[in-house]
C-alpha cells in the first residue's frame, strides 16, 4: 500500500511541475449530468421481427462486445443503453 501511495505522490509531483512550467491551471470538468433511469419510449421498445435464433445470438454477442468497449472507454451512459438493449435481446432467446 505504501508503494502505491509513494508512486501516486511521485506522479502528482511530476504533473504539478509540468503544469507550472507550461502555465497550466487545472480546472474541474463541467459536464451535464443525465439521469440514466429515465428512458424514452424509443429506448424501452426493441423489435426483432422474425429474426432467427442464430441472428439473435450474434446480436447478443455484438452488444456484449460493444458494451465492454464502452466500459473500457469510460462511456457509462452508452454502456447503460447497450445493457438495456442486451436485456431486450436476452428475452428473445
Amino acid at each position: 500500500m505504501g508503494k502505491c501511495l509513494d508512486e501516486t505522490s511521485r506522479r502528482r509531483d511530476i504533473q504539478m511541475a509540468y503544469n507550472e512550467k507550461h502555465g497550466i491551471i487545472p480546472t474541474t470538468i463541467i459536464k451535464e449530468i443525465h439521469n440514466l433511469t429515465e428512458r424514452t419510449d424509443r429506448d424501452s421498445k426493441y423489435e426483432f421481427g422474425n429474426m432467427k435464433k442464430s441472428e439473435i445470438k450474434r446480436l447478443k454477442q455484438e452488444l456484449e462486445d460493444k458494451m465492454e468497449i464502452a466500459i473500457g472507454n469510460l462511456e457509462f451512459e452508452k454502456a447503460a443503453d447497450l445493457r438495456d438493449q442486451l436485456t431486450a435481446v436476452e428475452t428473445q432467446l
